[in-house]
């Protein structure tokens, strides 16, 4: 029994990668603020919001899944990443609807595009990095 007990905190001493951390804070933050936008506005950008959130986390995950790209074709994962960049995009779209729109204020935009610019840069330096790595 003491050895599940040690093998169980090591794993969950295991750090996630930076941009499966800020995925999830981007996620964690944007869904108490969509449930308060206005009704006629939660049920259709509102969800949206939260749609492309959970989508843009989700492909995250099986980018840095430990079997996640590593054994990849580099044009696989190139694509991958660039669906990734898409759906990142997606969401500044629907962020700054909502900020013109009124249902966010500019300093909760503001953060969360913050975040989001972060993603994104880890996302270019992956897609740079497979770039510049020789073909298998």
């Amino acid at each position: 029994m003491p050895n599940d007990r040690m093998s169980q905190q090591v794993t969950l001493n295991v750090p996630e990668p930076q941009i499966f951390l800020h995925c999830y804070e981007v996620v964690a933050t944007l869904t108490p603020l969509t449930m308060r936008f206005p009704r006629p506005t939660r049920y259709v950008l509102g969800k949206r919001i939260d749609e492309t959130a959970i989508d843009l986390l989700l492909q995250c995950t099986g980018i840095v899944k430990p079997t996640g790209l590593k054994n990849v074709a580099p044009t696989i994962r190139r694509e991958k990443l660039s669906a990734l960049s898409i759906k990142l995009d997606e969401l500044r779209v629907l962020l700054r609807l909502s900020r013109d729109s009124g249902c966010l204020s500019a300093g909760q935009y503001t953060d969360i595009i913050a975040r989001l610019k972060e993603i994104g840069m880890q996302i270019g330096g992956m897609i740079r990095a497979i770039k510049d790595s020789p073909e298998i």
